[in-house]
């Protein structure tokens, strides 16, 4: 979808100190947002139980962003790090809303890497994270209840997460923390619990990292930060 470019721009724009530059990615990406719900709620024959819910979280983020507007369009050089955080994390509901995760992620991992003025790789990482709590890596039974096998989708997005961590420069490497412990849903555990008990993404992290980690070479370290994230 040539909207998850454009998306993937605004929220790498929207933590600028420029005024101007701010202002139009925080534009930017309520256009974007708002036009994928109006697109989907416009299917036809969409079922009522769930063009309601779509309809309430569109109302959700419009509002969002309307408390956020006279921030975002105030004539100041600061960063709004957090107002940001919150509209990238509502952004990344949205996109979990509308099924879009998996294409919002092909778009990050296609790209390059974020600039310097657009908070470079930590705002990368932290944007990731956002959006990683949502990924899925494990197969589903036909009773929709997860297992834990690594799907074919889940393992070629591991080998795209572990190479975009392995692009960030040797000095920054923990930044790529954030990412990884949102794909294995670490608020979710406790050290008391059982194999059976943990998210399932977590087994696939391990599986990867047992797999990857004799060829790693100079990412070494990569596997290290992830290995202690799991």
């Amino acid at each position: 979808l040539k909207e998850m470019s454009v998306l993937l721009l605004g929220l790498r724009a929207i933590i600028d100190v420029s005024k101007n530059i701010r202002y139009s990615a925080f534009m930017l990406v309520r256009h974007v947002v708002l036009s994928l719900y109006a697109a989907e709620l416009r299917t036809p024959g969409l079922p009522e139980d769930v063009a309601g819910p779509l309809q309430q979280a569109m109302t959700e983020f419009a509002e969002l962003m309307r408390e956020h507007h006279l921030a975002f369009a105030a004539d100041s050089s600061a960063s709004l790090r957090n107002e940001s955080l919150e509209i990238t994390g509502a952004v990344a509901r949205c996109m979990f809303n509308l099924q879009l995760i998996k294409e919002f992620f092909a778009e990050v991992f296609e790209k390059p890497p974020n600039r310097d003025e657009w908070g470079s790789w930590e705002w990368t990482a932290v944007m990731c994270a956002e959006f990683g709590q949502f990924v899925e890596l494990c197969e589903r039974s036909d009773g929709n209840s997860e297992l834990f096998e690594t799907s074919e989708y889940g393992q070629g997005f591991l080998e795209s997460l572990f190479k975009l961590s392995a692009s960030f420069p040797a000095g920054d490497r923990g930044k790529v923390v954030p990412m990884w412990e949102a794909v294995v849903r670490i608020d979710a555990h406790t050290q008391d619990m059982a194999s059976r008990q943990v998210h399932p993404n977590l087994h696939a992290v391990i599986q990867f990292l047992l797999y990857v980690t004799g060829n790693a070479g100079p990412a070494m370290d990569v596997c290290q930060e992830v290995a202690l994230v799991c």
